[in-house]
């Protein structure tokens, strides 16, 4: 397989990074409490930003390699032309909600970034970093749509209209 230093290949590798982390986070958590009785500080706390960054990160690269779901139950069953015009009006559909997605979050992740924004509970956990992976992820995924319509490849929805 290729090299690929896209922004989407190194989102997936920051995303798979941190699901190591998260499981070693979990293994460590469940071993200190099966011996101590007492489990890693904040570790919930810490799960929740992670998990939330690493889902958002990874949703591009999954949309780039097709593992994201999508069903043709209707469309394989429509001619060429039929298929054409109901398959870019929802393209359409998903690239403005997307960007209402991005509208929406880039201003929540700028105002946590610059507030700092944390959540409390056993311990402090800043919580902008997943703003702002939520925020890159979501940009990344509008950027494979785009991309998607313009090249003919396995998971574009027009590539056999």
């Amino acid at each position: 397989m290729a090299r690929n230093n896209s922004p989407t290949a190194w989102a997936a590798v920051i995303a798979g990074i941190g699901i190591v982390i998260l499981m070693f986070l979990t293994v460590v958590d469940v071993l200190m409490r099966k011996f101590t009785g007492q489990g890693v500080p904040g570790a919930l706390e810490y799960s929740e930003v992670i998990l939330a960054a690493c889902v958002f990160l990874g949703f591009a690269a999954a949309e780039r390699s097709g593992a994201n779901v999508k069903t043709n139950m209707i469309t394989s069953q429509l001619s060429r032309t039929s298929r054409r015009l109901f398959v870019l009006p929802a393209l359409v559909a998903c690239i403005v909600f997307m960007l209402m997605l991005i509208y929406a979050t880039s201003f929540s992740a700028y105002d946590s970034f610059i507030r700092a924004e944390s959540r409390f509970g056993l311990i402090r956990v800043a919580i902008w970093p997943a703003r702002v992976a939520l925020t890159i992820g979501l940009v990344l995924m509008l950027v494979e749509y785009l991309v998607n319509i313009r090249k003919a490849s396995p998971q574009d929805p027009l590539q056999n209209l």
